[in-house]
């Protein structure tokens, strides 16, 4: 014990090893947005009390693994809190967590999930895409192995980050990870059962001739390997459904599409897709059922102070800059402020967040070698305990800046709200936790129209939060919680303004769009469907330079805090002017009634090529009376810009704007009599 002792050269000090406790170093920073399967909110429910049998199991099934039986499996390793002290089901030395898990699935052997390599994110209990369908020879295995893994559906990878432990541990820090890789083996083992599948724990592999496919750094090492699949003596009992052709609406952000579109293993017919879109389902929750979420802790205070003497503020953080409003908005505070920019970027290193940072902006058209001199990259994580920063770290930040915009989140409109609380409401927590530590500081929070219902009314800016209404889907469900906790902390002397965009869309001049975005894949899937859904409501979006010129420029004004601003177009359109804009451009399209055109797109056998297959759940939930935009009051917002900025009419050369750039960047073919043209 002397020996080991002298020779220990890592954190000491019990400040040092709780901070670096606190920053989850286990848990992965994903830095390049891939594409990721979000695995639902069903799980194991407990670890059995009594003895499961562990045997292994060396006969599989050619039966797909069902994804419901799948999310079962891997929910045994996910962690239980999002706290301060997150609990998993197994232990780890100091609670370091350091071992990760990563699985290679095959095709068409998983449901739903497309063939590839992925790491698994135990907070978030998701997968991130790391690899779409790469080969991996049954050679890396010794050869009595190679039947066991030829007939298995999947194969996981535990795998130790020696960073995550040995600041504290030093030299036996992979003793340790064995020992909670061993554990995890044996939880996954019970858990198999429970779910009714099969693991092999495999003694060998030649990890190094598949290394590549899990990009891993030189301080991550392999530690356990296992197949699994179905057994053969329960193929029978296991409803073994070879594809759920709406599980690819929870691949998210960028390469979502490439790898959405790997289904040649579904065999689902049109009815079923339109069935199994009715049960994963998007539900709405009335807001009075929302409250109980927007509760700040009570030790959290403002004192309401008065801010310095400078009218613009001399460093800014900003959230959410790899996004596309966030890049912009980034773009328009350097331009129109001489503010340093702090940006929050969801990554491990500095190095990494200048990286990200970089190829977003370039993706917009909106790096330039000036950038680095006013931008400093802040690597962390918005869904993490301050931020994911070491506490001196978070307080540093909060003493520096002099204004807050917070714009990051999750926008998704399928996945359910517990699936996106921690990213958009507990980060926004984050936010007015650094915002009330130190000096005084404005925080401009960016919210959405969608707090309230879709239903066509009329809303003010000053109308209360607390409606009578109901919320459908995670996303306005989880910006309604953030922002009542904005609204919370203003009336605790929070110094604060509240923004509320309607559907922002690309740029107005370059017409640069967010692919990902709902309205652009609503607009292609009618296209590629030649019908769209003739509703009696009106279209009302707003160019994302507008939304970024008018944040910046409300900003600078003092006499904005306090008041909530709506981000809306005066000169929205009727849906069927809009739809007669799109035909004018050269893309006919049959108007039918909003049920007969989701009856038909969602029973589609073209469903699957489709732009909104993503989106199937959503709008399988989504009657009429949902769809409705409201008409949204924005005399604040008119007020504060005043003749010097306005939102551009949505009429003929705004659309043609955007349509040339979807066809110029190959989002949308050329429309038939052009292509004619040019034949």
């Amino acid at each position: 014990m002397e020996s080991l002792t002298a020779s220990f050269t890592g954190l000491a000090d019990p400040q040092e090893r709780e901070d670096f406790k606190k920053r989850m170093p286990g848990i992965r920073r994903i830095e390049e947005s891939p594409a990721q399967l979000d695995l639902g909110t069903g799980e194991l429910t407990d670890v059995a009390d009594g003895p499961i049998p562990r045997r292994s199991c060396r006969r599989f099934s050619p039966a797909a693994v069902p994804f419901d039986r799948f999310c079962q499996l891997l929910s045994c390793l996910r962690q239980r809190s999002q706290g301060s002290q997150p609990k998993y089901w197994y232990p780890s030395a100091g609670g370091l967590y350091p071992v990760q898990a990563y699985l290679h699935v095959k095709p068409a052997r998983v449901a739903g999930v497309p063939a590839g390599t992925y790491y698994y994110h135990p907070r978030e209990h998701r997968l991130y895409v790391l690899r779409a369908d790469p080969p991996v020879d049954r050679t890396i295995h010794w050869p009595a192995n190679r039947p066991i893994y030829d007939a298995a559906a999947f194969s996981l990878f535990l795998v130790g980050e020696l960073k995550a432990i040995a600041p504290m541990y030093g030299e036996p820090s992979r003793d340790f990870c064995l020992f909670e890789a061993g554990a995890m083996t044996q939880l996954l083992m019970m858990s198999a059962q429970q779910a009714q599948l099969g693991l092999c724990p495999i003694g060998h592999v030649d990890f190094e001739q598949i290394r590549e496919l899990f990009q891993l750094e030189d301080s991550q090492t392999l530690l356990h390997v296992i197949v699994g699949g179905v057994p053969v003596e329960a193929a029978e009992a296991v409803a073994a459904v070879s594809g759920d052709p709406t599980v690819a609406a929870r691949l998210e952000e960028s390469g979502a599409s490439d790898i959405a579109c790997e289904r040649e293993h579904v065999e689902a017919t049109a009815s079923d897709h339109a069935e199994t879109c009715r049960r994963i389902g998007v539900s709405a929750i009335p807001v009075r059922e929302l409250c109980g979420e927007a509760v700040l802790p009570a030790e959290l205070r403002f004192d309401g102070g008065v801010l310095g003497t400078d009218a613009e503020p001399a460093n800014v953080l900003l959230s959410g800059a790899t996004g596309f409003l966030g890049a912009f908005l980034l773009d328009a505070l350097l331009r129109h402020t001489r503010a340093h920019i702090h940006c929050l970027v969801r990554a491990r290193t500095l190095r990494d967040a200048e990286s990200r940072l970089e190829r977003v902006l370039e993706s917009y058209n909106l790096w330039s070698e000036a950038v680095r001199s006013r931008v400093t990259p802040v690597p962390g994580d918005l869904a993490a305990p301050d931020l994911g920063l070491p506490v001196a770290r978070f307080r540093e930040l909060a003493a520096r800046v002099d204004a807050i915009f917070h714009v990051g989140a999750l926008v998704n409109w399928v996945q359910p709200y517990e699936a996106l609380r921690a990213a958009n409401v507990g980060g926004t927590l984050q936010m007015l936790r650094l915002a009330g530590t130190g000096k005084p500081k404005p925080l401009h929070f960016i919210s959405t129209v969608a707090v309230f219902p879709f239903d066509g009314k009329a809303y003010r800016e000053d109308d209360p939060l607390d409606h009578e209404g109901s919320l459908f889907g995670g996303y306005p469900q989880s910006k309604w919680v953030a922002e009542k906790l904005v609204a919370d902390a203003k009336a605790r002397g929070l110094l604060a303004a509240i923004y509320r965009p309607t559907i922002v869309t690309g740029h107005s001049t370059t017409g640069v769009f967010n692919p990902r975005s709902y309205l652009e894949n609503l607009v292609k899937g009618c296209i590629q469907r030649g019908s769209a859904p003739l509703i009696d409501t009106t279209v009302d979006i707003v160019p994302v330079d507008y939304v970024a010129r008018a944040v910046v420029l409300i900003a600078t004004q003092r006499e904005s805090l306090g008041k909530v601003f709506h981000l809306t177009n005066p000169h929205r359109l009727a849906m069927s002017a809009f739809l007669d804009g799109i035909e004018e451009l050269g893309y006919p399209l049959r108007r039918l009634p909003y049920e007969r055109w989701k009856r038909e797109l969602l029973e589609s056998a073209e469903l699957e090529t489709n732009a909104l297959y993503p989106f199937a759940p959503f709008i399988a939930d989504l009657g009429e009376d949902r769809s409705r935009i409201g008409l949204y009051d924005c005399r604040n917002t008119l007020q504060a810009l005043g003749p010097s900025v306005a939102c551009p009419p949505l009429g003929h050369p705004l659309l043609g704007t955007y349509f040339a750039y979807y066809v110029e960047s190959g989002f949308l073919d050329p429309p038939i009599e052009r292509r004619r043209a040019t034949a």
